[in-house]
Formats: C-alpha cells, structure tokens, sequence
C-alpha cells in the first residue's frame, strides 16, 4: 500500500508543477498523468508523481490525519 500526500500546487509548467504541503515545504511534481490543473488545486503525491486531484475540503481532511 502506497501512502499519498495532499500538496497545493503553486506554480505550473506544462508536466510539471511546484508543490507546497503543510510540513514538507516546496518541490517539484511530475504532473503529466493528469489534466486541467491549475495553481491552487490540490493533488494527491507519490514518489514525486500527482496521482490524482482533490479539493480543498478533502486536503484538509487527510492532513488532519497525518500531521
């Protein structure tokens, strides 16, 4: 089982995005397995991959959990 992080996607460059979380600061993303991103949205995070979008509401909730 592989364990996802919620980050906010803070600037956006074709495949790749930076990302931001509460507590792992800033980093870059592959986001090429997903489409009609933009800054602000919020992406699920493994190995450095976004595997999937979520909301806000969602984020928040997971990240509740993990910090």
């Amino acid at each position: 089982m592989c364990l996802t992080i919620p980050h906010k996607i803070i600037r956006l460059n074709d495949q790749v995005a930076i990302v931001k979380t509460a507590k792992q600061g800033e980093k870059q993303v592959s986001v090429a397995a997903l489409s009609d991103l933009k800054i602000g949205d919020w992406v699920l995070v493994n190995a450095n991959i976004a595997v999937q979008k979520i909301d806000a509401a969602e984020a928040k909730e997971i990240n509740k959990m993990l910090i």
